[in-house]
């Protein structure tokens, strides 16, 4: 029987009993179920709610407030949405390769698109470091 096969066996095993024993860890982690996902949506809803209930700004009206004091651009957030998308895209793709040139490169796309991005956001972090309306609007 290929280990392939006996792997992705175990893997159901572990699955369907609901949690995999980690044996040179001593651990059992737990696999969440559909009551699990329920459970944290419920944690999620009553924490947004309380937030509504205090007036907390949303992430709309927050981004909305940057906007018109000129510390956040819509063309800020695209740039980093598609850095993101093509980050996210570039592994996918290079995890389908075989040959060590097209790794490497790969590799070499990917560093020089995360250190953009790191880059775009240490120029945020500093603006927000800066500015006290900034501050203000994130406590």
């Amino acid at each position: 029987m290929p280990d392939n096969f006996k792997f992705l066996r175990k893997l159901y095993r572990d699955i369907n009993s609901g949690f995999s024993f980690i044996t040179n860890k001593s651990v059992y982690l737990k696999h969440p179920n559909e009551i699990d996902f329920a459970k944290s949506e419920d944690v999620y809803d009553e924490a947004y709610n309380k937030a509504v209930s205090l007036k907390l700004p949303t992430q709309e009206e927050k981004e909305k407030e940057l906007i018109k004091n000129d510390l956040w651009s819509k063309k800020q957030e695209e740039e980093i949405s598609l850095l993101k998308h093509d980050i996210e895209s570039l592994e996918k793709r290079k995890n389908k390769l075989f040959i060590k040139s097209q790794i490497e490169k790969f590799n070499n796309d990917l560093k020089e698109k995360e250190e953009k991005l790191t880059i775009l956001y240490k120029r945020i972090k500093k603006k927000r470091l800066e500015d006290p309306i900034l501050i203000k609007l994130s406590i």
